[in-house]
């Protein structure tokens, strides 16, 4: 396994700067919505945003915060390996931390920012998480070997811990990292930390053809070895078709919530699925059926975060599909949905579960983050716009918060750059709204890429 590599070169430094220099002044919130909510903090950054060079293909996908106010941003910094014709990921871990005014925070790697070769080849991060103490954990998958096009990636789950200056953790698993085998691919989605310090980490494993898919669990001590006492050595797989383990929920008694995707119904609907497991992790029988819970989600379609909110129900960002006879196609949109804490449909919400919007064309949401208040934000992108952000926002019944931008809706757009999202959503503890994704021009044609910030006024 190579080391981490926790700083970047002299020339990628200084791109990341110039692309800071390069953020644009002008945004596409109206002058009369200047200090409404929704609209850019023009205190963040240069006018409320800010672009953080990693090279091509670089992206953030996960955020948290830390209670003085800086900002952790987790992705991939990007790159390529040719395997005779066709291109596969050769990414590492990447994480950037700022101060609450945008700007990179010094005490945090070289110039804040920290790269990290977790397995060896591909590297991808999916979840964040800023602990009390100021350190970070991040997860994903790192790949082991590559594989032709004919088969699945041989994947394992990935998490890296590091210290608050931004130093891998030594005493955590391998210097810093842990890596968990479980079959021919696996990943995590989802990542909780116990009140005894115990990480409980979720995702997915499949077999090499695909056709076995699971929702799989492990527990680490918190030193990153595995947890004996928790399912088989400290792992758990529940086998699903199809199925993707997305959100974590610990309950009072020690029990384990998970939330996640599955397939399908007889005319193809996706699927909710909760299951719940007992501390060992046994699956508590008493739940549902067996343990477990399916609900048909219609039209919608599971693309970016799961989350649990404060009163147990669940709130998913994906798609749903809207005709535009005037395109000819029915196609994906915008759309955020809600169940209830058992597992229901939640039919009061926007009228029939789920709510869509930038009803414009493809469009899709990623990340997601409930207020204090309530109110839902989702943000992802509308690909009729591409070089921008699109976030919407709505009130605890679906529908869509007026004051928010304009008719409920937020595009920020990032000049220079054409491949833009974004993908993580999190609330500062002033109400601000973080969101973080990625931008850049050619995915594959080395020019450079890299994190995106913007915070609005909530």
């Amino acid at each position: 396994m190579r080391r981490s590599a926790p700083t970047l070169g002299t020339t990628s430094r200084l791109l990341a700067l110039c692309l800071i220099a390069m953020v644009p002044l002008g945004a596409s919130v109206s002058p009369a919505l200047a200090e409404g909510p929704g609209s850019l903090d023009l205190a963040f950054g240069r006018a409320g945003r800010v672009v953080t060079g990693f090279g091509a293909g670089s992206g953030g996908r996960a955020m948290g915060t830390l209670s003085d106010g800086r900002i952790v941003v987790a992705g991939d910094q990007g790159s390529y390996i040719d395997l005779g014709g066709h291109l596969e990921d050769d990414n590492d871990f990447a994480v950037a931390r700022y101060m609450s005014s945008g700007a990179l925070d010094m005490s945090f790697g070289r110039d804040g920012q920290v790269t990290t070769d977790v397995g060896g080849k591909g590297d991808k991060v999916e979840v964040a998480l800023t602990l009390p103490s100021g350190e970070t954990l991040v997860a994903g998958y790192a790949l082991t070997r590559y594989i032709r096009r004919c088969c699945n990636p041989d994947t394992d789950f990935a998490i890296v811990r590091y210290n608050s200056n931004g130093t891998l953790h030594h005493h955590f698993g391998d210097d810093g990292r842990v890596l968990t085998d479980f079959r021919n691919g696996d990943g995590v989605d989802a990542l909780v930390v116990q009140a005894d310090g115990k990480i409980l980490a979720g995702g997915w494993s499949y077999t090499a053809d695909g056709t076995n898919l699971a929702f799989a669990l492990a527990r680490y001590e918190d030193d990153g070895s595995l947890d004996q006492s928790f399912g088989e050595g400290g792992k758990v797989l529940t086998e699903i078709d199809r199925g993707s383990l997305r959100a974590l929920s610990l309950q009072p008694d020690g029990k384990i919530l998970a939330a996640g995707a599955g397939c399908c119904t007889d005319d193809g609907q996706d699927l909710l699925l909760l299951i719940r497991y007992n501390v060992d992790g046994s699956i508590d029988t008493s739940f549902g059926v067996n343990g477990i819970v399916t609900t048909p989600t219609g039209s919608f379609s599971f693309e970016g975060d799961t989350l649990f909110a404060s009163d147990g129900s669940i709130f998913a960002a994906g798609f749903g599909y809207i005709d535009l006879p005037n395109e000819n196609c029915s196609c994906p949109t915008f759309a955020v949905a809600h169940f209830n804490a058992d597992g229901t449909w939640d039919r009061s919400f926007g009228g029939d579960g789920q709510v869509l919007a930038f009803a414009r064309g493809s469009s899709y949401a990623y990340g997601m983050a409930v207020q204090a208040d309530g109110k839902i934000v989702a943000a992802g992108v509308l690909y009729k716009t591409r070089g921008s952000f699109a976030l919407a926002r709505f009130d605890s019944d679906g529908s869509r918060d007026q004051t928010f931008g304009r008719h409920g809706k937020v595009i920020t757009r990032f000049d220079h750059y054409r491949d833009v999202y974004a993908r993580a959503v999190a609330i500062d503890s002033l109400g601000r709204i973080l969101t973080a994704g990625r931008v850049g021009n050619d995915y594959y044609a080395g020019r450079i890429g890299g994190f995106a910030l913007a915070r609005y006024l909530g």
